[in-house]
C-alpha cells in the first residue's frame, strides 16, 4: 500500500521542482523552424527554442484531477474484488499505479497536458486499492479493537514520511525531476513481484497442476475469499442520522490532512520561501507526529476514567476543534516560520482523531464495522477532492493571504465539523448493528457462489 500511494504523492513534491522552477531536463524543451523574412526578396529558415513549460494553475489541476479517479477506481476496484478477489485485484490496483507512472514524466508538459490529466486520473484509480486491502485485514484483525482504523490507514503518514524527502533531495540532484517518479515505479514493481512470489503457494500449484494455470486463477480467489453471510441493512445505516455525523466529523478530518499530503511540501516552499528539501522533511516530521498523537490517543483513551462518549468527544475535540483554531490563527498571522510551525502543528493533530469519530464507527456499526469503513474511504476521496478544488479557486499562486484564507477556511471545517460530531456522537450499538436485525425495506441480494461484499 505504501508503494502504491507513494507514486500518487511523488507529483505533489515534484510538481515544485518541474519546468520553470528549478527542472534543466532537456525533454522540456523543443526546436521549431519558422519562416522568417528578411526583406521583400529573401526568406529564412530559423530555428527557434520553444519551451513546453505548464503554467501554475495546469500544475496545480494534475493534483486535482487524482481523486476523481480515486472516486472512480471505488467502482471498478470493487468490482474486481468481488469477481477475482484479493491477491488479483490488488495486483489490478498496482497496475493503476504503475503504467500511469511511468508515462506522467513524459506527459507533464504544455504540449500534451490534456493527456497529462487522464494519465493522473488513471494513477488516482489505484488509490481505491484500500478496498481490497482492508477487506483482507477484517479477515485476521478483530475489526472491534480500537487500534485498528489506525493500522489500516497508517500507510498514508508513512508514504508520505518516506517519499517526500526522498523525492525532494532526487529532484534538486542532477538526475532531475523525472527520477522520482522512475524509482517509485521500480519499488511498487519490487513490492509486487515480492507479493506474487510470496502468494504463489503449493495450495495454487495443487490446483493449477489439476485444472490448469487458466481455470486456477478465475475461481481460486473467488474460493478462497471471505464471504459475508450476514445481509446488510444498506437502507437502515443511511437513515442513521449519527452515522452521517461520523461522515462529516470524517470530512473535516481528511480535508485538513489531505491539504498537507497534497499542498504541503508546496505552501512550505513556494509562499513560506522554505528550501524544497527542509520543506518535504517538515511535512514528513508532520506526519510521523501525526503517527504519535494516534498512538497516544489510543493510550490515554484506555487510561481515562470518563464515559465512552465523553472520551470520544474529548479526542475528536483535540483533533478537529484544536486543530481548527490553530489553523484559523495560522491564517490571521502574517508571513512568517510561526505560520509553517503552526501549520504542521494543526495537521498533526488530526492524529487524535483514530480515538473520535473511528471509535464512534466502530461502537456504532460493531460488526457492520467494514462497511462503515469503506464509506469513510469514499469521504475521504470526496474531500480530497474538494481539498485541491478549494486551492485552486482561492489560492493565487505564491500570494501568502489567499493561502491564509484557505488554512481558516479548513479551520472553520474542522470546528463545525466537529460540533456535529459533538452534538450527535454516542456509543450506544445502532438496532441496525445488531446481529438478529433484519432490513425488511430491501429485497433480498442474490444467493450464488460470487461473494458477498460490502459494495
Amino acid at each position: 500500500m505504501i508503494s502504491i500511494y507513494s507514486n500518487v504523492l511523488v507529483y505533489h513534491v515534484t510538481i515544485n521542482q518541474l519546468h520553470s522552477y528549478g527542472n534543466n531536463s532537456s525533454t522540456d524543451v523543443y526546436y521549431s523552424y519558422e519562416v522568417v523574412t528578411t526583406d521583400e526578396l529573401e526568406k529564412m529558415n530559423v530555428s527557434v527554442l520553444k519551451y513546453k513549460y505548464l503554467s501554475i494553475p495546469q500544475k496545480e489541476s494534475l493534483i486535482t484531477v487524482s481523486p476523481l479517479g480515486a472516486l472512480i477506481g471505488i467502482w471498478i476496484i470493487t468490482y474486481a474484488y468481488n469477481q477475482m478477489g484479493f491477491r488479483r485485484s490488488f495486483l489490478v490496483s498496482a497496475l493503476f499505479a504503475i503504467i500511469p507512472s511511468l508515462f506522467i514524466p513524459l506527459c507533464t508538459n504544455a504540449k500534451t497536458y490534456v493527456l497529462a490529466l487522464v494519465i493522473r486520473i488513471f494513477q488516482g484509480v489505484s488509490i481505491a486499492t484500500f478496498i481490497p486491502y482492508i477487506c483482507k485485514l477484517s479477515i485476521f484483525l478483530p475489526f472491534d479493537h480500537i487500534a485498528v482504523p489506525a493500522i489500516a490507514l497508517v500507510y498514508h503518514q508513512l508514504s508520505a514520511a518516506i517519499c517526500f524527502p526522498l523525492s525532494a533531495w532526487l529532484s534538486t540532484t542532477s538526475l532531475g525531476w523525472h527520477s522520482p517518479h522512475y524509482i517509485a515505479v521500480g519499488c511498487c514493481v519490487s513490492a509486487f513481484l515480492l507479493f506474487i512470489c510470496i502468494n504463489y503457494d503449493d495450495e495454487f500449484k495443487d490446483r493449477k497442476a489439476r485444472i490448469g494455470l487458466f481455470n486456477a486463477l478465475f475461481t481460486y480467489e473467488r474460493e478462497r475469499s471471505r464471504k459475508l453471510d450476514h445481509r446488510l441493512p444498506y437502507l437502515s445505516i443511511y437513515q442513521d442520522i449519527r452515522v452521517w455525523a461520523i461522515f462529516v466529523a470524517a470530512f473535516g478530518h481528511f480535508a485538513t490532512v489531505n491539504l498537507m499530503l497534497q499542498f504541503g511540501p508546496s505552501f512550505l516552499h513556494q509562499v513560506l520561501h522554505i528550501g524544497l528539501i527542509w520543506s518535504s522533511i517538515l511535512c514528513a516530521l508532520s506526519c510521523l507526529v501525526h503517527l504519535a498523537f494516534n498512538i497516544l490517543s489510543l493510550h490515554l483513551y484506555n487510561s481515562l476514567v470518563y464515559t465512552e462518549e465523553l472520551r470520544m468527544r474529548i479526542f475528536n475535540t483535540a483533533g478537529s476543534c484544536l486543530s481548527g483554531i490553530i489553523l484559523i490563527v495560522a491564517g490571521c498571522l502574517p508571513d512568517g516560520k510561526l505560520v509553517a510551525i503552526l501549520f504542521l502543528i494543526a495537521t498533526s493533530l488530526c492524529g487524535c482523531n483514530v480515538a473520535g469519530f473511528l471509535r464512534m464507527a466502530q461502537l456504532r456499526s460493531r460488526h457492520h464495522f467494514l462497511f462503515i469503513f469503506v464509506n469513510i474511504f469514499f469521504v475521504n476521496c470526496v474531500s480530497m477532492f474538494l481539498a485541491s478544488l478549494f486551492n485552486a479557486l482561492i489560492a493565487k499562486e505564491n500570494e501568502y493571504s489567499s493561502w491564509g484564507a484557505i488554512m481558516i477556511l479548513h479551520g472553520a471545517i474542522l470546528f463545525v465539523c466537529n460540533c456535529v460530531f459533538w452534538l450527535f456522537c454516542t456509543s450506544e450499538r445502532a438496532p441496525w448493528g445488531r446481529a438478529d436485525y433484519t432490513d425488511t425495506s430491501l429485497p433480498p441480494i442474490r444467493d450464488d457462489s460470487i461473494p458477498q461484499f460490502p459494495l
